[in-house]
């Protein structure tokens, strides 16, 4: 199925995708789900980045571009009471398929794929009011 571009599409370059959020709004967990929607057939879920909720806003932290293979760095936070989302301080460490949690007001981002396909063990912690990143300990490692 082909979607068309959006004219802010053609005017950034970017292109459009469909994505599928899901929210447990039975424990009032901040963890969501997300899917992209298969632009090509429409009928398939691919696994995305893990997205958080802190303060009633949505954060969507680093990525990997699916046309180029590019780790992302950035960091962008959506707040629903204005519909406006913000770009945010990056990630140091570029990666996709990390863990995202809250913890005492901070996201705290771990491990992932990072640039070449290997996985890291690096740990990374945002801290909304100063909208900076901070390097924390690593994850430990098993030992053989």
């Amino acid at each position: 199925m082909d979607y068309p571009d959006s004219v802010d599409d053609l005017q950034t370059g970017f292109k459009t995708y469909e994505f599928v959020f899901m929210f447990n709004q039975v424990t009032g967990s901040p963890r969501i789900l997300y899917f992209m929607i298969d632009p090509w057939s429409g009928t398939r879920l691919f696994p995305k980045a893990n997205p958080i909720v802190l303060d009633d806003c949505l954060y969507i932290i680093g990525g990997k571009n699916w046309e180029t293979g590019e780790y992302i760095a950035s960091t962008w936070r959506y707040d629903p009471a204005t519909s406006k989302w913000a770009a945010r301080a990056n990630i140091a460490n570029a990666r996709c398929r990390h863990t995202a949690d809250v913890v005492n007001g901070c996201i705290y981002i771990t491990g992932g794929e990072v640039q070449g396909g290997s996985v890291t063990d690096s740990c990374e912690c945002y801290d909304p009011f100063t909208d900076k990143w901070t390097s924390v300990a690593s994850l430990p490692r098993q030992e053989s």
